[in-house]
């Protein structure tokens, strides 16, 4: 995030709320999607073609394991099972 900033680059992040937010009608150039929501950055980009619109490039992350080797997630930090940083605040 910092090296995008250091860029100076018009940057916006927005939280996608339903299946493609404002991705199939505001001109956009990145999508950053995980492995399980690659699939529907790969529909965003069909339904942008249909409408004539140049298709996002997708750059994908992979996740991060946490100490216990399951993926960290907000769901698992919100529950207070690990930290953000992966390590275990419960015994599983």
């Amino acid at each position: 995030m910092k090296w995008l900033i250091a860029q100076e680059l018009d940057i916006r992040i927005m939280k996608i709320d339903d299946k493609c937010g404002s991705s199939i009608y505001e001109d956009f150039d990145y999508i950053v999607v995980s492995p399980e929501t690659l699939p529907m950055a790969l529909k965003i980009n069909r339904f942008r073609e249909k409408r004539g619109m140049k298709p996002l490039k997708i750059s994908m992350i992979e996740y991060k394991l946490a100490q216990d080797n399951e993926r960290i997630s907000s769901t698992r930090i919100t529950e207070g099972k690990i930290d953000r940083h992966g390590r275990l605040l419960t015994e599983n």
